[in-house]
């Protein structure tokens, strides 16, 4: 099948670090294709107008399209961008992020979609509030086989891991990095392994300091197998103070799940309601330090709970078979096609 993905983020600094780039790269293994990266920039920036995006790869984008079976895009919510109008082949959305805030596009804009892809019930509850039902609710999925359940050292010092390094210095703040490092300052007997991207090294090593929390912190600043490092942990921390930051199922959590250690998540992050929902984990109301880490206490106290749940949620609710049926399914659905390039026959 010849699907053109379209990216949006600037590539990873560090290879294999980026949950989008990884999802992109599963589905052309099972279903082939190429990809184009609508972002222009080498690194990450906040500010760039993104009706730009894509403009100096129009010619490959309008090229591809002639043979092209469909398109698939992601991008942390729905936007239509310019540089995808008047593609005459179908053109699915993958929102990675949510929806959450957004102000009902104009119809036009919508229709520029032949579907939607969402990963939970906020997001399909807002497409059904915009009157769209072009859509398809589809969690990510990893390769769970990768991850075993291994049982703690014991009496190791309780180890939490942070996956979803700032790209931004302002994500210091707004993913909790800060309300992380102070919650160490007041609970010392408490340990840190950062999962880090190649990014903003100098300015982590100098929060680290101001801190005081050398000795409990561990920086793991390069590809990494994280069944190894999951399995000197307890738990794993995702925190966001608003879903436009992170993933609304981050990778980090989905895997610390699929090897059976429960998880720390924010209100604001879609995934947090599965978390609730399973008790695999401790939902934060707010960014807040005091917040965190009395979040922080109550699993400690009921750790043996969050933990056996843990072991039953992850590795069955996120294989990566689910979200290649999926999107075979999907696909079939908007080409008229077999993943194989056949026409389909309907009965």
């Amino acid at each position: 099948m010849k699907i053109l993905y379209h990216l949006t983020a600037a590539q990873p600094r560090i290879t294999g670090t980026d949950a989008v780039f990884q999802e992109v790269g599963t589905l052309q293994k099972k279903f082939g294709g190429k990809t184009v990266n609508l972002f222009p920039l080498a690194r990450p920036a906040r500010w760039f107008p993104r009706p730009l995006y894509g403009l100096h790869k129009r010619t490959t984008i309008r090229e591809f399209d002639k043979s092209a079976d469909l398109h698939h895009v992601y991008h942390h919510n729905f936007y239509p961008f310019p540089v995808l109008r008047g593609l005459k082949k179908p053109v699915i959305f993958s929102v990675t992020a949510g929806l959450d805030g957004m102000l009902r596009p104009r119809p036009n804009d919508l229709d520029m979609a032949s579907w939607i892809i969402v990963s939970n019930e906020r997001d399909r509850a807002i497409l059904k509030g915009w009157g769209y039902d072009r859509y398809r609710l589809i969690r990510p999925g990893i390769d769970v086989s990768r991850f075993e359940q291994r049982p703690l050292e014991k009496n190791r010092p309780f180890t939490i891991l942070l996956g979803s390094a700032p790209w931004v210095r302002a994500q210091f703040v707004q993913k909790g990095v800060d309300v992380i490092l102070q919650a160490a300052q007041r609970m010392r007997d408490l340990r840190i392994i950062l999962l880090w991207r190649g990014l903003l090294v100098k300015e982590l090593e100098q929060h680290i300091r101001r801190f005081d929390v050398q000795s409990q912190v561990e920086v793991i600043n390069e590809k990494t197998d994280v069944n190894e490092v999951l399995a000197r942990c307890h738990a794993t921390v995702v925190l966001a103070s608003t879903p436009k930051i992170v993933k609304a199922y981050p990778h980090s959590l989905i895997e610390s799940l699929a090897a059976g250690k429960p998880v720390i998540t924010s209100q604001a992050i879609p995934v947090s309601d599965y978390v609730r929902e399973k008790e695999c984990g401790v939902v934060v109301p707010s960014v807040r330090t005091s917040e965190f880490t009395a979040a922080l206490r109550h699993m400690i106290d009921d750790y043996d709970r969050y933990l056996s749940n843990a072991r039953h949620t992850g590795a069955r609710d996120f294989d990566q078979q689910n979200l290649l049926q999926a999107f075979d399914e999907l696909y079939r659905m908007a080409t008229g096609k077999r993943t194989d390039g056949k026409p389909v026959v309907v009965e």
